[in-house]
């Protein structure tokens, strides 16, 4: 709990070598009442509602979890998907390579999954080589084909896909060895690593070798068949294995060699090199016109398992195993129960938060790599991150101290905006919050927008016009769209911010020597009415010399700025030094106002020492009027 005080002094008395300041406001100038700020309270209820920042810190959406018949029927439409890097929708096909080197192609589910809970997803894939001659199989149609869990959001995703790739290590690239994380910090692919890049069991060499050392299948020049399970190294430069092997190539996204060991003898991947198998079709009428005489096509139906240690864990992190397990389909679809099956498993410690999806990957071999959304299938929790509301100051774009920052949780791939309060549920779900009322000292809300950051201080740039969905350019139904990211690492993305136009006060600052300091001329509030008017209008001149003797004996400025805030503009106040009799006075710097405020102007003052070593004293009177 904090409370907001003014403290108000009429004087201040320092000394007799010391500044003497006096600030005196007018009797029309309310004082700021007490305000009790609340901290670290949760709002009873979920979904849209007013937001009251004094009363409560975080609030929540609400429903995290579907029934398993709402999310089948969510996750068989293509429309909650979305179509990364090189891959076409075609119905309910993703078709994730075209047939060409180097790609990277991802169907990416718009909802992420709560790793703390019991998660599943399922479906078929198809590897395919066209014109295959004698002994070709399934596996030059390119590097990867499988499922992808990652902390990284749909842009990120997408950015990362057109990576160029390398022979070389460290793989931070998605093609190729990448197996379509590589360049992804604290990810995960699970599937058919279709060309697996070992030594050749001559030269082991965990430095040079992109999978790891003492990999080799013996199968060359025979096809190299593997089902795997690959992570990178997160944000932090860390495995996410539950139990870390040696440390090459680290670095955040870089793909994580496997050095120890030979083939399931102490390696920290499983491998299982299951081959799986293919069926030969000839090519349609339509497909040899175009030069397809025929197809070798792997149908696979694969379904990868995650099974958390503790179910329901709060943990940021949670520990669990990962199992993938495939078996192959006939021409029809339905599997082929003599050509056995690969499993594999892993223990792993994943964010709380993951993306899922599929993804296929070539490199120098190249096919179609494509997975059907016809009868696929994902169960679990949905994931969810912290949204953050902040409050602005409209003239300093800082935050307003008597309204801490507001925290909505919310699931990932919903939207969240400002206006009449309302809850639609759904993927995307759309949550909408009022705003709070007008903050003490501010007149009016002014605007709402999304994103941006704050410098180091404090104020908030980078920012969009609520219209606009810095998080997602397809999104046409309004508010911020909720995404994953890094807390270890980059600025939040989920941002909402609601900003407040304050009052206006204008200050005006007359100043004069002390008494008893030699020719000093001590004004009172009548005289110093008279000289500058109810307003001090008369105080327009930053710059000139203290008169000791006259009508005007003192130097005038005026300061605009706004309550609860800093100034607008503000420049020092400087005195030339002068002599009277045997005296010769010095330079006075009334420096720059730094903060103005209804209670109080800070100000500081550089006194000098005149020629017989006597200091000189100065007296501010300050008016403040809204």
């Amino acid at each position: 709990m904090a409370n907001v005080k003014n403290l108000l002094k009429k004087s201040t008395n320092l000394g007799a070598n010391a500044l003497l300041l006096v600030s005196t406001l007018l009797p029309t100038l309310s004082v700021f009442s007490a305000q009790t700020v609340y901290a670290t309270t949760q709002a009873p209820s979920t979904g849209g509602q007013a937001l009251q920042p004094t009363v409560y810190d975080n609030y929540d959406t609400g429903a995290h979890n579907w029934s398993d018949s709402s999310l089948t029927n969510v996750v068989r439409d293509s429309s909650k998907w979305s179509a990364l890097g090189t891959t076409q929708i075609s119905g309910n096909w993703f078709n994730l390579t075209q047939n060409t080197k180097n790609q990277a192609g991802y169907g990416i589910f718009n909802a992420s999954m709560d790793m703390s809970q019991n998660t599943s997803i399922s479906g078929m894939f198809r590897t395919q080589i066209t014109n295959p001659t004698a002994g070709n199989d399934f596996n030059l149609a390119g590097d990867a084909v499988g499922f992808i869990l990652t902390p990284t959001n749909k842009a990120q995703i997408n950015a990362n896909s057109s990576k160029p790739s390398s022979n070389n290590r460290p793989v931070n690239f998605p093609t190729g060895a990448g197996l379509g994380i590589g360049g992804l910090p604290g990810s995960v692919f699970a599937g058919r690593d279709l060309y697996y890049n070992a030594s050749s069991g001559l030269a082991d060499d965990p430095t040079q070798d992109i999978d790891g050392a003492n990999q080799w299948f013996g199968q060359s020049p025979s096809p190299i068949y593997a089902t795997v399970i690959r992570t990178t190294y997160d944000s932090k430069n860390n495995q996410i294995l539950a139990t870390p092997g040696t440390l090459y190539d680290q670095g955040a996204g870089n793909l994580i060699p496997d050095p120890v060991g030979t083939y399931n003898n102490g390696s920290k991947y499983p491998i299982d090199k299951w081959g799986g198998k293919s069926y030969y079709s000839a090519g349609s009428a339509a497909e040899i016109l175009q030069g397809t005489l025929g197809k070798q096509t792997e149908d696979e139906r694969v379904t990868m398992t995650w099974t958390p240690d503790s179910a329901g864990a709060t943990t940021a992190t949670i520990s669990g195993t990962l199992t993938y397990v495939a078996q192959a389909c006939n021409s029809d679809g339905s599997i082929n129960t003599g050509a056995g099956s690969a499993t594999v498993s892993q223990k792993l410690v994943l964010p709380r938060s993951m993306s899922i999806g599929v993804v296929g990957g070539t490199g120098s071999n190249y096919g179609n790599i494509s997975f059907s959304n016809n009868t696929s299938n994902i169960t679990g929790y949905r994931g969810t991150t912290s949204a953050q509301v902040n409050y602005i100051n409209a003239t300093t774009g800082k935050k307003i101290a008597t309204y801490p920052t507001s925290t909505i949780t919310a699931n990932v791939g919903d939207r969240l905006a400002i206006g009449a309060a309302g809850s639609v549920a759904g993927l995307p779900g759309k949550y909408t919050y009022s705003a709070p009322a007008v903050p003490t000292g501010y007149t009016a809300q002014s605007k709402v927008t999304f994103g941006g950051s704050f410098d180091a201080n404090g104020v908030l740039s980078g920012d969009v016009d609520s219209t606009k969905d810095p998080n997602d350019s397809t999104n046409s139904t309004g508010g911020l769209t909720i995404i994953n990211y890094d807390a270890e690492g980059a600025n939040n993305p989920n941002e909402i911010n609601i900003y407040y136009t304050p009052k206006s006060i204008t200050s005006h600052i007359y100043q004069a020597l002390s008494a008893g300091s030699p020719g000093s001329y001590t004004l009172t509030d009548s005289q110093l009415k008279t000289l500058g008017g109810a307003d001090f209008s008369g105080f327009a001149s930053s710059t000139g010399s203290i008169g000791w003797a006259g009508v005007n004996p003192g130097l005038g400025t005026q300061v605009s700025g706004t309550d609860t805030s800093g100034l607008n503009s503000s420049v020092p106040i400087n005195v030339s030094g002068i002599t009277d009799n045997a005296y010769t006075y010095p330079i006075l710097r009334h420096r720059q106002v730094t903060s103005l405020t209804k209670s109080t102007i800070k100000m500081w003052t550089t006194l000098g020492r005149l020629t017989q070593g006597k200091q000189v004293g100065l007296s501010s009177k300050v008016t403040i009027r809204t």
